[in-house]
């Protein structure tokens, strides 16, 4: 990975296989000022499989002017979101929203059978961590050979049984008001 790019709300890296633009804006900041910031960032790529992530304070789950106009300057650049609208990427103690992003270009295409994108319950955290499938391919090496020493990861079917009983027990305590 390299860093391309840091400012005080957003950082852009480049892999091998795609570019991430990933922000942070704290909740006074005008939206021109987050287009401006996203723009510069996209100036630095060129051409490439690109991955905008973050908050944002553009909330999909209610109408909003902010959200809107996000919208409509990401799918102006060729982006588009890959979150559910309504799925709440945020919750506390006064409710929920959907104020996470993620949003891809073209050539960032998901995969053909691709899940929704969802979000996992955290006991550490406000934001919830959102998951979808991407797939970015490169151009250099189509032939590139997998390396010998390559990690196996094994899933542990008891800890995930347990997380999922945690995110539908949270569920169930945001659905009654509860949390």
């Amino acid at each position: 990975m390299e860093t391309i790019a840091k400012t005080p709300n957003i950082l852009t890296i480049r892999t091998k296989k795609f570019a991430i633009v990933a922000g942070y804006f704290q909740p006074e900041t005008a939206i021109e000022n987050i287009i401006e910031d996203i723009r510069e960032a996209l100036l630095n790529l060129k051409d490439e499989a690109i991955i905008v992530a973050g908050d944002f304070i553009c909330r999909t789950d209610i109408p909003s002017t902010m959200t809107d106009l996000l919208l409509e300057f990401l799918t102006a650049e060729s982006f588009k979101l890959k979150n559910y609208p309504t799925t709440p990427t945020y919750i506390c103690h006064n409710g929920r929203s959907t104020i996470d992003l993620i949003f891809t270009n073209a050539k960032a295409k998901t995969l053909p059978k691709e899940l929704p994108p969802k979000t996992i319950a955290t006991s550490f955290t406000k934001h919830l961590p959102v998951l979808t499938n991407i797939e970015a391919k490169t151009y250099t090496d189509s032939k590139r050979q997998a390396p010998k020493d390559s990690i196996r990861r094994h899933l542990d079917s008891e800890n995930l049984e347990i997380a999922t009983q945690e995110v539908q027990k949270t569920r169930e305590s945001i659905d009654s008001t509860n949390i």
